[in-house]
């Protein structure tokens, strides 16, 4: 069932993204760089939910090359727009934010895959 919730997010997620990338849009009055944190955060967000709804279907890292190859599509297609224009420093921003999260997901997996072992367990060194 969670699933299928991370599922109907990671679509709307999708059509908020790509429709967002193709609409005109005025950038007066915003903070210098306040656009690649959004393209970073909307690509991260939309990945994390992607490894959410397609979990073990798809490798992670599988899932990031995805992303991050849509993120370079979306900012060429909007080179073919007259009221867009594509920008490398956004291909870039979209594909730092898929990165932290695949990076920050893979930790975690390592660390989950940890044993802990108690010192009875551990062999000890002797001294002759």
């Amino acid at each position: 069932m969670l699933r299928k919730k991370y599922l109907f997010f990671f679509w709307l997620a999708f059509a908020i993204v790509i429709l967002l990338s193709f609409l005109p849009l005025n950038m007066t009055g915003s903070i210098e760089f306040q656009d690649k944190l959004q393209h970073a955060s909307a690509y991260a967000a939309l990945y994390f939910l992607s490894v959410k709804a397609f979990a073990g279907r798809f490798h992670i890292w599988i899932l990031a090359i995805v992303f991050v190859g849509l993120g370079i599509l979306v900012e060429f297609a909007q080179s073919l727009t007259e009221y867009r224009k594509n920008d490398i420093w956004d291909a870039l921003a979209n594909a730092s934010g898929v990165i932290f999260i695949a990076i920050a997901l893979s930790l975690d997996n390592k660390i989950k895959g940890l044993k802990l072992t108690s010192r009875s367990t551990t062999p000890e060194s002797k001294d002759d």
